[in-house]
């Protein structure tokens, strides 16, 4: 999505500069938004108003990138196990289960009748893939997925 509005905007106005805001920024997202055009990242879990100051520093210097502090770390990483492909390949059989299930709208209750096991069960499954996919909800890890998708992964 993000990559997609920023072609738009790009097409529509070449010297206007955005600014993705976003709670899920991996380093391949954050690669990708800034080849294709975006003149910063900011994390929605960094002060916005350091995003404020930083922009009244410096409004004329268009070649300076904005990143916020945790996207900044995320960058500095070597570590390309923040790939959202990579993380899922970890998740075992069941909890690729759980996730389509999740993902299709069911409750842990549902989830738990349609595979023959308990509700507290299910939730344990949930919090590990939530954690094996650096994702902190699953509404983030939606969005990473459609991204994923997005970018032909």
């Amino acid at each position: 999505v993000q990559v997609e509005v920023l072609r738009k905007i790009r097409r529509i106005s070449p010297s206007t500069q955005c600014i993705v805001f976003t709670s899920f920024h991996p380093k391949h997202m954050v690669e990708t938004v800034l080849e294709h055009g975006a003149a910063g990242v900011w994390s929605k879990f960094d002060q916005i108003e350091r995003l404020i100051e930083h922009l009244q520093s410096a409004p004329s210097d268009r070649k300076r990138r904005v990143l916020s502090p945790a996207v900044q770390e995320v960058l500095k990483s070597d570590s390309s196990s923040e790939d959202a492909a990579d993380w899922l390949s970890q998740l075992t059989a069941r909890e690729r289960e759980v996730l389509k299930l999740v993902l299709g709208g069911e409750d842990s209750y549902q989830i738990g009748e349609r595979l023959g096991i308990s509700p507290r069960t299910v939730s344990t499954h949930r919090s590990r893939i939530l954690q094996k996919t650096n994702a902190r909800s699953f509404f983030e890890l939606i969005g990473c997925l459609q991204q994923l998708e997005e970018m032909g992964h």
